[in-house]
């Protein structure tokens, strides 16, 4: 097909995604994170339909990458934060640790499994680990905010969920950065004394883009230069890590930590990038669903179902440490399953790695990333509301209620209302002095025709 019919097609995603943040579709419906467009991306690809062709995905590899660390960039500008209260340092850490569990608990079995049953070297097999390992370890958020705005679940237990599920992101993004430092490009400028120098610039670069684009932010009061800052900064940003042979997608999100943390105007700044995300997002699913190829039965079908079981086992063992917290000490037994769901982060992940380094270990590692997406938010979606239920953070009337469709206000379209609003309840106008003439006049001819009869 026509790259100029396909690149349509994706900007039609991206306005859909634009409705969706705007409001005009009903909340909750759907998969949490989108990933019945990664389904859809998958027929689209050159397995089924052919809509996406291998040479044409190749030649979307830029517009791919600079997907993905757009994401990055707002999930970095949100890290840390939780409807917009800063996280409390104790919970950064619970997540982050639970987190690495999931991922040591996928890992592992995974690498030693493939050691026994494939030939790959051992620089294959780290690589296989930080990749599983890397799409393993999220509980997406998207997952508890699905599940707080169909059935308006609300407590001690959904708070705590929502904390920890916002601080386990960085996990992930480290692992990729590592990733980037052992897989050098092969057109990038060498860096010496890789992989800590890697590692350092990494860093280095997303946090002096990210100073950069706060000090900007805030002395630029307009909404349109505000837009050119963040594009500037990210696209720099992007291109120096492609130069170097580094991780964008880790720069990028420690862009987005430095930006806000650093910006005098951080809400303004997390609105404007929030705007940005589901018309980004749907695109990319679209497209990591096209690169993704089917491995064959073996030896990929054991290891599957290690990483399964494994992070199964992973999740409910840290929904029984959620559980004896002080916040959910009577926490249900599905709390764990119900810390299955994975999300676009796993996603962008799985594809990262596959772009970056090309061939059988990576192929199954998106692959893992879209199976830990679809179970987990088709099963673990079903058991964190049976969770919540059962913790008493969702009514009966609730959890059994289909919500009606929400549809956000424009600014034009709310002044209007309170216009009318003011309208209707202004007390009415005195008459003037010619109306009270007419009256009065009309009064004595009604007056006099009565006396004439």
């Amino acid at each position: 097909m026509s790259p100029i019919v396909v690149l349509t097609g994706l900007l039609a995603l991206a306005y859909l995604g634009s409705m969706l943040v705007g409001g005009r579709t009903i909340r909750g419906f759907g998969l949490p994170s989108g990933t019945e467009f990664l389904v859809l991306g998958v027929f689209l690809g050159p397995r089924f339909m052919g809509v996406f062709t291998r040479q044409g995905l190749a030649g979307y590899s830029i517009i791919t990458i600079v997907a993905l660390a757009w994401l990055s960039f707002v999930m970095g500008s949100d890290y840390g934060y939780a409807a917009g209260r800063k996280l409390p340092a104790k919970r950064m850490f619970f997540g982050l640790a639970l987190a690495l569990l999931a991922g040591l608990f996928t890992a592992l079995p995974a690498v030693a499994l493939a050691f026994f049953l494939t030939d790959l070297s051992l620089r294959e097999l780290l690589i296989l680990g930080l990749g599983v390992g890397a799409v393993s370890a999220e509980t997406t958020p998207y997952a508890i905010r699905f599940v707080v705005q169909r059935y308006s679940a609300d407590g001690p237990l959904t708070r705590l969920l929502a904390d920890v599920c916002e601080a386990d992101d960085a996990l992930p993004i480290v692992l990729l950065a590592v990733l980037a430092t052992i897989v050098p490009g092969q057109t990038t400028i060498p860096l010496p004394g890789m992989p800590w120098t890697g590692l350092a610039s990494t860093l280095a670069i997303g946090a002096t883009l990210g100073a950069t684009c706060a000090a900007l932010f805030d002395i630029e009061p307009r909404s349109s230069q505000r837009w050119g800052i963040l594009l500037g900064t990210g696209l720099l940003c992007v291109g120096v890590c492609l130069r170097l042979g580094l991780s964008a997608v880790s720069a990028m999100f420690v862009m987005g930590m430095l930006a806000t943390g650093l910006a005098k105007e951080r809400r303004a700044l997390q609105e404007l990038l929030a705007t940005t995300e589901r018309a980004v997002m749907l695109p990319a699913l679209v497209l990591a669903g096209a690169h993704i190829v089917f491995p064959d039965a073996m030896p990929f079908v054991p290891i599957a179902i290690v990483v399964v079981v494994m992070r199964v086992v992973a999740k409910g063992f840290s929904g029984r440490i959620l559980g004896r917290t002080l916040e959910a000490k009577h926490g249900p037994q599905s709390l764990g399953l119900g810390l299955l769901p994975a999300g676009i982060l796993s996603i962008a992940i799985g594809l990262a790695f596959a772009m970056r380094y090309p061939g059988v270990v990576s192929e199954w590692v998106l692959a893992l990333a879209a199976l830990n997406a679809l179970i987990g938010e088709v099963v673990g979606t079903a058991f964190l509301r049976r969770a919540l239920r059962n913790a008493g953070e969702i009514s009966e009337a609730s959890a059994g209620a289909t919500p009606l469709p929400v549809r956000k206000l424009s600014p034009a379209e709310m002044r209007a209302a309170a216009r009318l609003l003011r309208t209707s309840t202004r007390p009415p106008a005195r008459s003037s002095s010619a109306t009270r003439q007419l009256e009065g006049r009309a009064r004595r001819r009604s007056s006099q025709s009565g006396a004439g009869t």
